[in-house]
């Protein structure tokens, strides 16, 4: 079929605007348009029309809120899905439809969960006839800043994500949402409470595809694929369009579907894969043989398949990717398949020249595995990896192929140890890009500096066959001096790792920082006992285990801040050299770095070893602030009512302890420290008071809370200067009601913006702004970095 440049709207950020392709880099959405077109290319002309004239469907589109289509795994869901949206954005403007894939194939987990869902409405619902939603750009500038990348990891996070979805969608005038594969989520309770809500506003139509009945809770209209004789005719059209491409006998042509369609009832997916089969057929006597010995269903179709596969040249080949693509962390860019099999497993050497050319499909079924239209390598369908996930569990297939979560791992890890170890080597001749990750290209080289440890993980404490061959190649990896080393430290800041600063060169890192870093617990008490060739004994130079690398600090505030008690504990045991006091690093001390993470169990054994709570510095100032920023309210009654931390010390990032669990919306913590005497009006920190946190968080309650206990509400600081300022900045029009009853002074300067009206309309809230000239803002104030509100 022929795809309109309608259907690619979103497929890539070319004609976009630099405001526009600001926005989109900065959210990191899935990208469904990919799914999308995917879909769309391998839709047959004709098929899925029944669908848009069936009863359901019109009386959805004229009463009903939500529409549910089910049918068991691949019954052709997703393609009908598709259809549907096609013809919604042929028949209305296309911003008025809204979609999102579920897809367990995608490796990066963005299209399975709630997050991945809320990004891609917002993307598609913020961004639209080349303008900027101004609920996105208030969301860009609170959030914009240092510790985004972890509140993103945060419940509040997707709370505010939720609240401006929701603005979003109340205010559109006619919208469409559709949700392909909600089974294929793993958060499935949270979607589906949340499109119920969403449901309920005015001139909103939800559709939902799954492959269960809905639940009995659900209002909603339905269509079921199962027993469908209407998908028995799409089926027959899709043989028939295949079959006319291939067989010019008609009276073969006839015997081959008419076969084909007694097995319709196991569904589109079961009938693309024979159609896959009898393509590799050379003579009608081939497939004639192929339809004599049809697999009863899918899992036997995969089956045969996995067993034909074993016997191919490319066996061992096909094994390694099969398992990249169960337990790789990004997708797999086409191109790389030649280089993740041109490193040899035996010899940890690399062979570029042994690498597979030509089409995937030369060495392995397309029964299992595809390409997609962003030429990202795949499972043909969940069902695959659903089949390969479970098939650990089945002696039969486990036979043929181990796909072993364990072994899986250490393959990977293999392999990326044995790429950066071999460097030197390739870097010149393999120039080009390869993994996707989000909406960023990335190397093969980055993702082996980024994720080797990952995979290693998986390995340490087992059996797996590649045990003693990665403890070599990682003892080998730690070589101080090495130049592998070296380039590994300078490459790591530059991979999106999940450290806070980015783009930062790691000073003075030594590999007991790194084993700290990724938890390598038996590589830690090797390096410590100098048992690897090449290393000293640290228990003859003592110093270097307290040595402080920026910014990751001392090896203990590194473990400490991962959570990995045995490693802390090694440290901490061995000849007591581990300093638990010593500053230095993003942190400051052990401490804070074990109560940012919220690891209680180290925090308490730190302490009982000598840790002083107390101790200033770091990014949150001390392990109060740093626990109360991350809602960790065991950690806070530790330290407030058992190690008589004190509560109005100032410092750090958030000023207190206060305003840092304020920003983050911990109502239980701000209630605990109101209790112990808080100081509501101590100015200081990045928002300048707890008011103007609460203010930009938006939670009623807090910010009455505070209001009830004495904070000033025209107090200045802070970057948006007063709490007025910093409630219009995040579209909080009931907490700028709030703050108008209690006469708040409109005209304050300071700040960001100036002014708050200059905030409104830079952000262009046309509501907001009526609001303030309503209570006397002064339009022509000259403020801020714009000048004035005119401007």
């Amino acid at each position: 079929m022929n795809i309109g440049e309608e259907d690619f709207d979103t497929a890539d950020n070319s004609g976009l605007s630099d405001e526009e392709k600001k926005f989109q880099d900065w959210l990191t959405a899935p990208k469904c348009v990919v799914n999308y077109s995917t879909a769309l290319t391998k839709r047959v002309a004709g098929t899925g029309l029944w669908i848009l004239k069936s009863p359901a469907y019109f009386k959805w589109k004229k009463e009903g809120k939500i529409l549910w289509v089910h049918g068991q795994a691949g019954s052709g869901k997703t393609i009908l899905i598709t259809s549907i949206i096609h013809n919604l954005k042929l028949s209305n403007n296309p911003s008025c439809t809204v979609y999102h894939y579920f897809d367990m194939c995608d490796n990066t987990g963005t299209k399975t969960s709630f997050h991945g869902l809320l990004m891609s409405l917002l993307l598609q619902l913020g961004i639209q006839d080349h303008k900027v939603h101004p609920a996105l750009k208030s969301l860009y500038e609170t959030s914009n800043q240092e510790d985004y990348q972890y509140k993103s990891t945060h419940y509040q996070v997707v709370n505010t994500l939720v609240q401006i979805t929701k603005e979003m969608v109340q205010k559109s005038h006619h919208l469409y949402i559709i949700i392909d594969a909600l089974n294929e989520c793993k958060d499935i309770s949270l979607v589906l409470s949340f499109l119920a809500k969403l449901a309920t506003f005015d001139m909103v139509r939800i559709i939902i595809s799954h492959c269960n009945y809905p639940p009995e809770n659900l209002k909603c209209f339905k269509i079921s694929l199962n027993n469908n004789h209407m998908l028995d005719a799409d089926i027959a059209t899709v043989v028939d369009d295949f079959m006319l491409k291939r067989v010019q006998s008609l009276d073969f042509r006839a015997e081959v579907k008419a076969t084909l369609l007694k097995t319709a009832n196991r569904g589109f997916r079961y009938i693309e894969c024979q159609l896959a089969l009898i393509k590799t057929c050379a003579s009608p006597r081939m497939i004639d043989k192929a339809l004599s010995q049809l697999p009863m269903n899918l899992q036997e179709t995969y089956a045969k398949t996995m067993q034909k596969c074993k016997t191919n040249d490319h066996a061992e080949d096909m094994h390694y990717l099969l398992m990249w693509l169960l337990y790789a962390l990004e997708p797999l860019h086409i191109r790389e398949v030649a280089t993740i099999l041109s490193i040899d497993m035996e010899t940890s050497e690399i062979d570029f020249d042994a690498g597979i050319a030509g089409e995937l499909n030369e060495f392995i079924d397309e029964t299992l595995i595809t390409v997609n239209t962003d030429n990202i390598v795949q499972f043909a369908h969940g069902s695959v990896k659903e089949f390969l996930l479970e098939s650990n569990n089945n002696s039969q297939v486990r036979e043929i192929f181990n796909f072993n979560a364990q072994l899986s791992h250490s393959v990977i890890a293999h392999m990326c140890l044995t790429y950066i170890l071999n460097q030197d080597q390739y870097s010149d001749i393999r120039p080009y890009v390869h993994f996707t990750g989000g909406n960023n290209i990335i190397t093969f080289d980055q993702y082996a500096v980024q994720y080797w440890a990952e995979h290693y993980q998986y390995n340490e404490g087992t059996e797996s066959p590649y045990q003693d061959e990665i403890t070599i190649l990682t003892q080998t990896f730690l070589q101080g001096d090495s130049k592998n080393f070296i380039g590994w430290q300078t490459k790591f800041y530059n991979t999106g790792n999940k450290w806070p600063i980015k783009g930062t060169i790691f000073e003075d890192c030594t590999p007991l920082h790194v084993v700290a870093l990724f938890g390598c617990k038996e590589v830690t008490q090797k390096l410590l006992t100098g048992r690897i060739p090449g290393f000293p004994k640290f228990n003859d130079i003592s110093s270097d285990i307290n040595i402080v690398s920026n910014p990751l600090g001392p090896a203990i505030s590194v473990a400490a801040f991962r959570g990995y008690k045995d490693i802390v504990q090694i440290l901490l045991r061995h000849n007591g050299n581990a300093d638990v006091n010593i500053m230095g690093g993003y942190y400051g001390t052990a401490v804070q770095a074990a109560a940012t993470g919220g690891h209680r169990e180290i925090v308490e054994m730190l302490l009982e070893h000598g840790a002083d709570a107390s101790i200033q510095g770091g990014h949150y100032g001390n392990a109060l602030q740093a626990a109360a920023f991350g809602g960790y309210k065991g950690i806070v009654e530790l330290l407030l009512l058992q190690y008589n931390s004190e509560i109005n010390t100032q410092g750090g990032y958030y000023g207190t302890t206060l305003q840092a669990a304020v920003i983050e919306g911990h109502k239980d913590i701000v209630k605990l420290l109101m209790e112990h005497n808080a100081d509501v009006n101590i100015q200081g920190g990045y928002y300048g008071t707890p008011l103007q946190a609460a203010a930009l968080y938006g939670d009623k309650d807090t910010f009455e809370l505070l209001l009830k206990c004495g904070a000033n509400v025209n107090a200045e600081g802070g970057k948006y200067g007063t709490a007025l300022q910093a409630a219009v900045v995040s579209n909080h029009t009931h907490i700028i009601e709030i703050l108008l009853k209690y006469n708040v002074n409109v005209n304050a300067q300071g700040g960001y913006f100036g002014t708050a009206l200059q905030a409104a309309a830079f952000l262009g809230n046309k509501e907001i702004i009526q609001l303030l000239l309503k209570y006397g803002s002064n339009i022509n104030a000259q403020a801020g970095e714009y000048g004035n509100a005119l401007k």
